[in-house]
């Protein structure tokens, strides 16, 4: 096929999938604490305006790179 291009083996990303956990406390940290176990996982990045809670998410990643936003947008768990 022309105009396709494909990745040669030895530049391949491995299996495993790549994320990033955005908002790391409350519930955020069980996502970290499951996701650290999943082997086909690797936590690259953890996002939270808490620094208090990105150290606590730290402590069981400490190959993650911990990120302070400098605003945050989301949506609420429950509406009203």
């Amino acid at each position: 096929m022309s105009g396709t291009k494909s990745w040669p083996v030895s530049a391949r990303r491995t299996d495993r999938t790549r994320v990033a956990v955005i908002g790391v406390g409350g519930w955020g940290i069980n996502h970290v604490r499951v996701l650290v176990r999943e082997p086909r996982c690797e936590v690259v990045a953890l996002v939270d305006p808490d620094p208090a809670a990105i150290a606590r998410a730290c402590e069981l990643v400490p190959s993650a790179r911990s990120v302070e936003p400098d605003a945050v947008s989301a949506t609420p768990a429950s509406m009203p």
